[in-house]
């Protein structure tokens, strides 16, 4: 049975390299154009959507055209050292449910670039945004320094 993630943040926050990461890809990946989908094979198989965007309208746009199926789980990432990624992913919440698009069974909140929040002092947390968005699980993460191990427990 496969097991479908949508990866959704603002242009630059690491979603892409969370989904090479998280296959065990070490290239630099370049600006997402177009959505990505990007299969995992384990004991069971995972696709890992990588919806494009730099703003909200346009991730919430490209969300919603391709949304022609159910997704298992919905992980928005934002950036732990900018504030403004962490509004964007409530903005992108509230959009998709006034739009009255829940083609998703869960949500997930990843913080991510926390070796860089550690380098320069600065972190960001999601706590409370995340549980006035219902979000039943909350990481913080490194996709460029976590193992990939790691970083396929938060897509299940």
């Amino acid at each position: 049975m496969r097991h479908i993630v949508a990866l959704l943040g603002v242009g630059g926050v690491g979603k892409t390299t969370l989904a090479y990461r998280s296959m065990g890809l070490s290239l630099r990946p370049r600006v997402t154009l177009r959505p990505g989908v990007y299969k995992l094979y384990l004991d069971r198989g995972v696709n890992i959507i990588d919806v494009p965007g730099q703003y909200v309208f346009e991730v919430i746009h490209n969300f919603v055209r391709m949304a022609t199926f159910f997704v298992d789980k919905v992980l928005y990432v934002y950036d732990v050292t900018q504030q403004d990624t962490l509004y964007a992913i409530a903005e992108m919440h509230s959009r998709l449910l006034d739009r009255f698009v829940k083609p998703f069974k869960r949500i997930a909140v990843a913080g991510n670039k926390m070796d860089l929040a550690r380098e320069i002092g600065l972190f960001i947390e999601a706590d409370e945004i995340a549980a006035a968005m219902g979000v039943s699980e909350l990481h913080y993460i490194s996709a460029l320094q976590d193992e990939p191990s790691e970083l396929v427990k938060i897509l299940f």
